[in-house]
């Protein structure tokens, strides 16, 4: 029991036993104080980065479904367009 924290999957996932959707997991890996998390939201409460194994729930059937997810936390990848001017495209005017 206890105070989970809720992530909320960018897509739903089948429970393989009834098919009922699955939406959401709940997970105490974080600073648990019942918020609400998507994908690409900031977790202020861990300093590291991890990836952490998640057993999704069906609320549906009432049970574990063996089927996982995997939590990316604090992974960021910086997009960075690489600006070419005419000069370093050799072009020397």
């Amino acid at each position: 029991m206890g105070l989970f924290d809720t992530v909320v999957l960018p897509r739903p996932v089948p429970c393989p036993k009834c098919h009922a959707a699955i939406v959401e997991v709940q997970t105490k890996v974080f600073n648990p104080r019942q918020n609400t998390y998507r994908v690409g939201d900031p977790v202020s409460d861990i300093d590291d980065m991890r990836i952490e194994k998640e057993e999704l729930y069906c609320v549906t059937g009432r049970e574990l479904t063996g089927r996982f997810v995997y939590l990316c936390i604090n992974f960021w990848y910086p997009c960075r367009r690489r600006r070419l001017s005419r000069r370093s495209e050799g072009s020397h005017r």
